[in-house]
């Protein structure tokens, strides 16, 4: 894929994130199967939530991939 440096280390820390939640699974279908539009879907998507719910996304995706999503 053709992504800058910090989403290549978001891309990277969403490989850990636990598949057992809807969010996981949503994550585990991009890092499964990548291309560009997807991956930056999926950060809109994932920005928009923790806007929403900051510690629940951080729950979801553990505090350091969290902190990479804020700085993206």
């Amino acid at each position: 894929m053709d992504i800058s440096e910090k989403e290549k280390e978001f891309f990277e820390c969403l490989k850990k994130v636990d598949v057992n939640s809807i969010w996981g699974v949503a994550i585990s279908n991009v890092v499964n199967d990548p291309d560009v539009p997807r991956f930056r879907r999926l950060v809109c998507d994932l920005k928009s939530q923790a806007h929403d719910s900051k510690e629940i996304m951080t729950n979801i995706l553990g505090q350091e991939c969290f902190d990479n999503l804020v700085n993206l």
